[in-house]
């Protein structure tokens, strides 16, 4: 089966910096901006299509966007509490390190404080952005891939059904890779779970983008983003490596396991709430 696996396993590559003239780019973070451009224009387009003001998703976008910087970065501070009782003065510094998650329930409060200031009704407007976010996050995630930062499990010490499902995102790490010389990881063939995190995101965007047309299935749409990618995260979580983990009612869990149970309570209640195609704010 290793075997097998090793011949489809993706190739092995890190991005580079583009440089421009005088500019240089890295490539993760030319992905990440590509993903937002992206992202943002999905959701000026189904907003229009629903007859808002395409511009209001530029405001809200402004609004936005930091929110997803800092709660994103106070959710990164979770998987490393030593850094924050060394120097209290690290949750301040927002461009260093962003947890995925913390960024999506910033998104959602922000998104919703705009929604309440302009009188407009949350869900209806908020369907495209999350859309938009759905696309341009799994175009950043690509760029994860391209840098390795989201290292899993050597695939021959994972389990038989892993190396069925997601094979195909294994990579074969070298000794010199940076993610494995930093967390101290065997070299091998190991699973790049931002590989995988991006297939689950062209999955949910292309279920979404069919889901949306239809605004009374808005119940459906949230359900299925949120339990689809919560309960893929929730899944993939145990072959990550180098993550902190708490222990709770039992459970040896990372904090991005504990908040995909907290995403597919949402994605529930927005169907239970919204399955009769309620325009509820």
């Amino acid at each position: 089966m290793h075997a097998v696996t090793a011949a489809i396993a993706a190739p092995y590559f890190r991005l580079g910096a583009l440089e421009i003239g005088p500019m240089t780019f890295q490539g993760f973070g030319l992905l990440v901006g590509v993903g937002f451009i992206v992202g943002w224009l999905i959701a000026r387009h189904f907003g229009a299509k629903r007859e808002f003001d395409p511009d209001l998703y530029d405001i809200a976008l402004l609004v936005i966007a930091p929110s997803a910087l800092v709660f994103g970065h106070l959710g990164q501070a979770l998987y490393h509490p030593e850094k924050v009782l060394e120097d209290p003065l690290y949750l301040l510094r927002v461009t260093d390190g962003i947890a995925s998650y913390g960024g999506f329930f910033g998104c959602a409060a922000a998104a919703w404080v705009f929604a309440r200031w302009k009188g407009l009704p949350f869900v209806r407007f908020g369907v495209p952005l999350i859309l938009g976010t759905v696309v341009g996050f799994g175009i950043g995630r690509l760029g994860c891939f391209g840098v390795h930062d989201h290292v899993g499990v050597l695939v021959s010490e994972g389990p038989a059904v892993a190396r069925s499902l997601i094979g195909w995102a294994a990579v074969e790490f070298p000794a010199d890779d940076a993610t494995i010389k930093a967390l101290g990881a065997t070299p091998g063939l190991r699973y790049d779970l931002g590989l995988v995190d991006a297939a689950v995101m062209v999955i949910l965007a292309v279920g979404g983008w069919a889901l949306i047309r239809r605004p009374e299935r808005d119940g459906v749409f949230l359900a299925f983003v949120c339990c689809g990618y919560g309960l893929l995260r929730l899944a993939q979580e145990p072959l990550r490596i180098g993550d902190t983990r708490f222990s709770l009612l039992g459970l040896d869990w990372t904090p991005a396991q504990y908040s995909s149970v907290v995403l597919i309570a949402l994605g529930v209640y927005a169907w239970a709430v919204l399955r009769r195609g309620s325009t509820a704010r």
